[in-house]
């Protein structure tokens, strides 16, 4: 996604930024896919981990969230790791994609809410130190403040009847649940589902129109 047309951001990094509950990677995991607890000795090198594997005597880690078991897949049966939790059989690796190529910046002792508010801090504020205060102060204000950005009663109206809502028209900030609609859109799109269809961009009921 792009912010006041600047460089792109991963969709998961807003998404972390946007909301605390969806801070962490396991977390995003367990909301897209179906994740499942099984025993290692039925784990396969083409799953992905759905935790973070550390070898429990040793402290090594042996997999990251989110990654694929791969070559890791040796090193994991010879630690005494009984269950770990996967995604076996994902039906689209767009997330998983999108979270291979987040880079957040982590200052000491930050949070993964921290380290998104920071990123996206940086993009918009090129050349700033990174101060985690600033960068919250600047999300709220970019999102949170309804002088300087709101949906207004039609923008409310338009994600209420696009997504089967019934929210307030009177809160008109970009919630986690609006953005998390978006994704899901865009992955029943991907996966041709007939919930999902492409909206067609010259009918004039996808426009705002001004009155003369």
């Amino acid at each position: 996604m792009k912010i006041d047309q600047s460089a792109k951001i991963a969709a998961t990094t807003f998404l972390r930024a946007l909301d605390e509950d969806f801070s962490s990677t396991e977390k995003i995991l367990n909301y897209f896919y179906d994740v499942k607890e099984i025993s290692v000795k039925k784990l396969k090198p083409e799953y992905y981990s759905a935790e973070l594997i550390i070898d429990s005597e040793t402290g090594e880690e042996l997999c990251k969230v989110g990654v694929q078991i791969g070559d890791a897949y040796e090193a994991i049966l010879a630690a005494r790791i009984k269950n770990i939790s996967v995604i076996a059989d994902p039906p689209d690796s767009l997330i998983l994609n999108t979270l291979a190529v987040e880079k957040l910046d982590f200052l000491a002792d930050a949070t993964e809410h921290e380290a998104s508010l920071l990123k996206i801090y940086g993009r918009l504020r090129p050349g700033n130190p990174p101060q985690v205060d600033k960068a919250r102060s600047l999300f709220a204000d970019k999102f949170f403040d309804s002088n300087r950005y709101r949906l207004g009663k039609v923008g409310r109206f338009r994600i209420n009847r696009k997504f089967n809502m019934d929210v307030p028209e009177d809160i008109m900030h970009l919630r986690s649940e609006d953005f998390l609609a978006v994704i899901g859109y865009i992955l029943d799109l991907r996966a041709r589902k007939e919930t999902a269809h492409v909206d067609d961009i010259d009918h004039l009921g996808n426009r705002r129109l001004r009155t003369l």
